[in-house]
């Protein structure tokens, strides 16, 4: 009832609520929510125990829709199922942003057919951190265009609001187009994130959604991988299913990161479809792909993208061999055949990117939202636990003079990247391009004893636009490596530095911070050795 008064007494002031309910009490139902708060734009309800139909209460208390919600969050334990969700949602016929905690798929019909307005799509099946745009990024973007081209007329309207998490512009279509086969969504995101992707999404159910939406859509996170329901049909399966298209045109999509699938038919469904409406793509990851060559073969044949990202998890590798596309001869040879076409794909790639990027290489920074695709340049390049990374692909990728950020993680060697191969990729690096920002995370294969403290030095003496270095998880670091660094960079470009879970300098903290304020007192030290034994 307390809380019932509160809301009565700022039922028009009200216009953002995240509330947080331990336990399955229910003291704050939605439906009394909705009913005193008619102002309320945005809602995070999140129940840590407790199931969605309970924590509705009684929707007829609403006798009509609520016009003000457009940007709700619900999470609750257990998952949330599509018909109390139907409920919910038919009543609040604004939504623009909806993110779901851990659902079932039916949730995904759900939003298909009773969110018309949608924006923003986060479909979180496994509770996965990662980060979700909001409505106001959105905005700003649009903003940002406009001032930068001019306003598109054809394809956005705006609204104006006053609130402090203002309407977006909608997509504008022909009135005669049938609104259940043309939908408004520019995000749509499932979990992809290391360590988060787990289950898939059903395929079935992405697959309507991208068909839908492939006209307005700006950024896609698709996990593709194994769903629980495709384990309990005891799949893989020998042969590959057929979903019945084999591309879309995305005419306005800027961020593509798929999950591949482990039948390879998504992952080459969204090759196919970036290769036909390439134009607006800037931004592209590719987790747990089979087929690198494939990748690199529509790479190259579409204009330099900015961000590139490739990340390996081995969770699906043991599912592979129950597909049609597994080799069934000798292991060990396969792999090194997979291993050297992979590797010669990206040396292919970084060789046309070289090509191409290094044409502009004067020009103005071109990252933006809207730039001319003749004139992109890749820019920001991540590996993560990437076997294909040898001495020839680093050599070829220093080649790259657009080349601003570089994250490396969880690289193996495997004497694939040698001590003095990696030296020779730092000293590239530096002389050939404007690095700004560098992290390097679990490398001790190549950050070998006695070598760690050399390549630092190199990194000191060579890269001059460097600006922020995160050093993380190395164990051949030491605290004197870090002050001959320190010593041999020039200027006062670099201002941050960074280092987690480096064992050697967990008890030297105090010693760097003196070095830096005594000699280079402009420079942003962070270290974090909570996790160091």
């Amino acid at each position: 009832m307390l809380f019932i008064n509160a809301f009565w007494k700022i039922r028009y002031t009200l216009t953002t609520l995240h509330l947080e309910i331990p336990e399955c009490n229910y003291s704050i139902k939605l439906a009394e929510i909705l009913f005193y708060c008619r102002n309320l734009k945005v809602l995070t309800y999140v129940v840590v125990n407790g199931s969605l139909p309970m924590a509705l209460g009684d929707l007829e208390l609403l006798e009509d829709s609520h016009d003000s919600l457009i940007d709700l969050s619900l999470s609750t334990r257990p998952v949330i199922t599509g018909q109390p969700l139907k409920s919910l949602v038919r009543r609040c016929q604004n939504l623009r942003r909806l993110v779901i905690g851990k659902c079932s798929s039916d949730v995904f019909d759900v939003v298909l057919e009773d969110c018309p307005n949608l924006d923003i799509f986060y479909f979180d099946n496994n509770r996965g951190v990662t980060f979700i745009p909001c409505l106001n990024d959105l905005n700003e973007k649009y903003n940002k265009n406009n001032n930068s081209n001019g306003p598109d007329k054809s394809f956005f309207s705006t609204k104006t609001t006053t609130t402090t998490t203002p309407v977006i512009s909608i997509a504008s279509f022909d009135q005669s187009t049938d609104n259940d086969t043309v939908g408004k969504l520019r995000i749509l995101s499932t979990p992809t994130s290391y360590l988060y992707h787990g289950s898939g999404t059903p395929i079935s159910q992405l697959m309507r959604f991208l068909q839908k939406n492939q006209k307005t859509l700006e950024q896609i996170y698709a996990n593709m991988s194994m769903t629980n329901e495709q384990k309990e049909n005891d799949e893989p399966r020998p042969l590959p299913p057929n979903y019945g298209v084999n591309m879309l045109s995305f005419d306005r999509l800027e961020h593509l990161t798929y999950v591949a699938d482990i039948y390879g038919v998504m992952e080459k469904f969204f090759l196919n479809s970036i290769e036909s409406s390439h134009s607006s793509l800037n931004s592209f990851e590719a987790v747990d792909s089979f087929n690198i060559p494939a990748v690199v073969d529509t790479l190259v044949k579409i204009p330099p993208l900015q961000k590139l990202k490739f990340f390996y998890h081995t969770d699906q590798e043991a599912l592979r061999r129950y597909t049609y596309q597994y080799y069934n001869g000798d292991k060990e040879q396969k792999q090194q055949q997979d291993d050297a076409a992979a590797e010669q794909s990206m040396v292919r790639l970084f060789k046309s990117y070289a090509s191409s990027c290094n044409n502009y290489y004067h020009l103005p920074s071109t990252i933006g939202f809207n730039n001319d695709n003749n004139t992109r340049v890749l820019e920001t390049v991540i590996f993560e636990e990437c076997k294909f990374i040898t001495d020839n692909v680093l050599n070829t990728f220093a080649e790259i003079k657009t080349l601003k950020v570089l994250k490396l993680k969880n690289i193996s060697a495997a004497d694939r990247i040698t001590t003095q191969g990696f030296k020779d990729f730092l000293i590239k690096l530096g002389q050939n391009t404007k690095i700004m920002k560098l992290e390097l995370n679990h490398m001790d294969e190549v950050f070998k004893e006695d070598d760690g403290d050399k390549m630092l030095f190199l990194i000191g003496k060579n890269m001059v636009w460097l600006k922020t270095l995160h050093l993380e998880d190395l164990a051949n670091i030491t605290y004197q490596g870090i002050n001959d660094m320190l010593d041999v960079m020039k200027g006062e470009r670099f201002r941050n530095l960074t280092i987690e879970q480096c064992e050697a300098i967990a008890k030297l903290e105090s010693k760097i911070e003196n070095h830096i304020k005594k000699y280079c007192s402009h420079v942003n030290l962070e270290i974090d050795n909570s996790y160091c034994g």
